[in-house]
């Protein structure tokens, strides 16, 4: 799994400053005099910034059925092909039963059988008791009928588990859908022999797509930011770069042996179908969010705590204190004020109080 950190910013209507100068050394020009450093520049804002998580992982079904039949036979008929949607119980194929029709009809004789005979040592018991209650017989022939009353009990539970199995196995021929779902694979044809045992396709594939996973492996040092419930997004990788909001569903409390890594399982709705299986796509996780704090881009940042601020033409080397760092952007906690304006761009060989031009532009 490829994982990846992402830390973004929302901004809105800010305002960037460029340089439109023709000299960036700060070198002399054609009367002697020095020519300003053309810098680019931003004016600090106050925005919302967020540090966020992003991992990267493969679309995977809420469920996955693979059918085949319980016992190896031949494939009767089948009734859908792959792409194709089904429904709960729907049927997908049946599977030749010509011999346990016969042994169903066998079977159900056999109960019928078993049933009269039960009927008759039960009779025979019931008449056996009056008579060696009269002394009639002796106490082993009544005995004798109790016995043969209590086979005939044994016989009739043994035909009727035998039809009961038979007709198990005879609906386990019509092969059908466990839930609600679309075909993804076949791996036969009609007439084929499956055999299950042999580890061979199943007959047919069927996914639940209605709502899709996306596994992921987090290290040790951010597994603490990730809690179960937690508001996730997954971009898809294509042109339109459509986002899907989700939630964080599983969190694995240990860590794997080999990757030291911690599993985590995130859940998305896929109401529209659009989310397919085993595509590929990045999951946000927000971790941190600061609301209407005071930002400038990090290129801004120098030594850790310094900025370049531009005031009547000049720079100033400013101190500051920064608050949330993210790859783009700074959080300013002292030092600057709204709308003041740092260099960006061509700070680096300043000294303190240089001559700049800055012009302003769209950022």
């Amino acid at each position: 799994m490829i994982k990846r950190i992402s830390l973004i910013a929302v901004l809105a209507g800010s305002i960037i400053l460029t340089s439109c100068g023709s000299d960036t050394s700060g070198g002399a020009g054609a009367a002697g005099t020095r020519q300003p450093t053309s810098v680019k520049a931003y004016q600090a804002v106050r925005q919302d910034l967020s540090r966020t998580l992003t991992y990267s992982g493969t679309v995977e079904p809420i469920g996955v059925a693979s059918i085949s039949p319980d016992m190896p036979g031949k494939i009767q008929s089948l009734m859908v092909d792959i792409g194709e949607p089904v429904l709960k119980g729907q049927q997908l194929a049946v599977m030749d039963n010509t011999t346990l029709t016969y042994q169903l009809d066998q079977a159900r004789a056999a109960l019928a059988v078993a049933r009269a005979n039960k009927a008759d040592a039960e009779k025979n018991w019931q008449r056996n008791q009056n008579l060696y209650s009269e002394g009639a017989i002796s106490e082993q022939q009544n005995e004798k009928a109790r016995l043969g009353d209590q086979a005939a009990e044994a016989q009739l539970k043994q035909a009727e588990a035998n039809l009961n199995l038979l007709d198990h196995q005879y609906s386990r021929t019509f092969l059908r859908s466990p839930f609600k779902g679309v075909v993804t694979q076949r791996g036969f044809e009609e007439g084929d022999l499956v055999n299950p045992a042999m580890g061979r396709p199943p007959v047919y594939t069927v996914m639940d797509i209605t709502a899709v996973t996306v596994g992921l492996q987090v290290p040790h040092n951010e597994i603490d930011f990730i809690y179960k419930d937690q508001a996730a997004t997954l971009e898809i990788a294509t042109t339109s770069r459509r986002t899907y909001p989700g939630q964080v569903n599983i969190v694995n409390i240990a860590a794997d042996a080999g990757s030291k890594t911690f599993y985590v399982e995130t859940l998305f709705r896929n109401t529209d179908g659009s989310l397919r299986p085993g595509t590929f796509g990045d999951v946000h996780v927000e971790v941190e969010r600061r609301e209407a704090v005071l930002v400038v881009p990090r290129t801004a940042l120098l030594d850790g705590n310094m900025v370049f601020i531009i005031q009547d033409g000049k720079a100033y080397r400013t101190r500051i204190e920064p608050g949330l760092i993210t790859p783009d952007w700074v959080e300013i906690i002292t030092g600057l004020s709204e709308h003041d304006t740092v260099i960006i761009e061509g700070g680096y060989t300043l000294a303190d109080s240089s001559d700049v031009q800055i012009q302003t532009g769209e950022f």
